[in-house]
């Protein structure tokens, strides 16, 4: 009788949900879309996909494409369930925000506070894992590393979550906690094991009772089983090769299985300021703290929030978070300003992304600008070449290596195959588009660079630089060296250790110098662990192979 209950409860949220007039004024859009759509998939071999465009009145328009499984030829609808990958975060962190609604949880909590066993491993000192706040877990700044020995994106073995968690003590701090913004799928999956023991129940449950249920996300879950389990689930791909449907360990960062039709509900909350059927689930303050990003420094403007990515283009403020993996991926953004909203979805994780692409097309085609398009660009002014030569170097961005150097008497930037002229304003400060680079020196010499962007701020720690003296060349390294390498989710990627100028480099995402802490354990610039046991080699807790 209760479950009956519920589920009258929930009738009305569930019925469709349509935006008067919505449509007439985005026909032009919907019809690029679907012209586009099917091209960009062709051209990245993605088999299905499912689009909703939304308003602060409803949805406007939703359409599936293509195959949720080719074998089977099940066509995509608006109700085709896919894993969203990362997109989890920022529903994970909307549960977290209902729970501090009822104020269950506090946002500045030690983590401590609700797991008092909680232990990680730090270069930094004995007290670090007491530091790291629930703040700094939805938005990035708790130090932690991307992935976890047991459960993580490379792991094609079963890992329940509570083994899981409990591994991510084994990991090793990147940055004292609060110092630096480093993108961590475990600040996530904590955020979701501290919601699972505050609520005495586990996590898909909590959040499906707490959370979508009340959204009438209906078919959207948690539960690995119960997705797989839907005639609607579409299978993963890598372009149009089926992979194995496997669970994803990474519950609370990357574990949830939704539509678009339940997506477009997801974010119509949100441009609804937090309310469903006139009833506020979550408060406007909570909200602003959400999509506020965190830490920032000056001249800032984009940034991450708490679970949600804050962008600035035109004048316009984006909220937005993608993801990719597992044979899928996922975009959802809105506007606030313009009271406008997109779900993208795709059953492919190929390397080109047409979720991030239609997202883009969509934003781009309903912002309207409220400013320049770049900040003013501040005045050139001429540096002495020995000046710009202690900026020269690589420098450890997540994406890979970016090169400085001097290129006819002006410093240009390197990433990967494109070169940047870039404009100088200081002898620290130069810009390009609209990115300004900002380096910090120590001794007279460029030690890291900030680069500040539509997007926020990325750090990118020096990595090495040209001239430099020759380092200790230890010959206890020379058991290190050699090829490895890592097969996962039908993808195999290789690395290469060696010796250059007497310091030992890992060839991987670039040529990344390693600083030796013990005999088996070393780091790169940006904190990621190496690790070295026997013929396995481990680049941030992922196992490489000695060939």
């Amino acid at each position: 009788m209760h479950a009956v209950t519920l589920l009258g409860m929930f009738t009305l949220a569930w019925a469709p949900l349509q935006s008067p007039g919505g449509a007439a004024r985005h026909t032009q859009l919907v019809a690029k879309i679907k012209d586009e759509l099917p091209r960009q998939m062709e051209q990245a071999k993605v088999p299905g996909a499912a689009i909703a465009l939304v308003d602060r009145d409803g949805v406007i328009w939703a359409e599936g494409f293509g195959f949720a499984d080719q074998e089977k030829r099940n066509r995509v609808t608006p109700d085709t369930l896919f894993s969203v990958q990362s997109v989890s975060k920022t529903v994970t962190a909307t549960g977290f925000f209902v729970a501090a609604e009822k104020r269950r949880l506090g946002i500045d909590d030690p983590l401590t506070k609700h797991m008092p066993d909680f232990t990680v491993r730090s270069r930094f000192g004995e007290d670090e894992a007491n530091k790291i706040t629930l703040r700094q877990l939805l938005g990035h700044w708790s130090g932690l590393p991307h992935e976890a020995p047991c459960g993580n994106n490379y792991d094609d073995g079963t890992c329940p979550f509570d083994e899981h968690i409990r591994s991510i003590s084994q990991t090793w701090l990147k940055y004292p906690p609060g110092r630096r913004h480093s993108y961590s799928n475990l600040g996530f999956d904590l955020t979701a094991w501290v919601l699972q023991a505050q609520g005495g129940k586990p996590f898909a449950m909590l959040m499906k009772e707490a959370l979508l249920l009340p959204l009438g996300m209906k078919d959207t879950t948690y539960d690995y089983q119960e997705a797989v389990g839907r005639p609607s689930f579409a299978k993963g791909h890598l372009g149009r090769e089926p992979l194995p449907t496997t669970p994803i360990p990474m519950v609370g960062a990357g574990g949830l299985y939704s539509s678009a039709s339940d997506m477009a509900r997801f974010v119509l909350f949100h441009l609804q300021g937090g309310r469903v059927d006139g009833r506020q689930i979550v408060g406007q303050s909570l909200l602003s703290e959400m999509y506020k990003p965190q830490f920032v420094l000056k001249d800032q403007t984009g940034g991450y929030g708490l679970g949600v990515a804050v962008h600035s283009r035109m004048g316009n403020t984006i909220l937005t978070h993608s993801g990719a993996g597992y044979g899928y991926s996922a975009t959802i953004a809105w506007l606030p300003a313009e009271q406008f909203g997109i779900v993208a979805l795709t059953n492919s994780s190929s390397g080109l992304n047409p979720s991030q692409r239609v997202a883009q097309l969509a934003i781009q085609s309903v912002a309207q600008p409220k400013g320049p398009g770049v900040p003013p660009a501040k005045p050139s002014v001429t540096v002495e070449r020995g000046q710009l030569a202690r900026l020269e170097g690589t420098y450890l961005a997540r994406e890979g290596l970016y090169t400085f150097r001097i290129d006819e008497d002006a410093l240009s930037c390197q990433i990967g195959e494109t070169k940047l002229k870039l404009a100088v304003h200081s002898p620290t400060e130069f810009s390009v588009r609209d990115r300004r680079f900002v380096f910090a020196l120590d001794n007279n010499d460029a030690v890291a660079v900030e680069m500040f962007g539509p997007t926020g701020v990325d750090y990118l720690p020096l990595n090495d630089r040209p001239g430099e003296r020759p380092g200790p060349d230890d010959p206890a390294w020379k058991v290190f060296v050699g090829d490895y390498e890592a097969s996962s989710h039908g993808e195999k990627e290789s690395a290469r250790v060696h010796v250059r100028n007497g310091y030992l480099y890992l060839n991987w995402n670039g040529d990344l110098r390693l600083t030796p802490f013990l005999p088996d354990l070393f780091f790169t610039a940006d904190g990621e662990a190496v690790q070295f046991q026997d013929k396995t080699l481990l680049i941030g807790n992922r196992p490489f192979q000695r060939r």
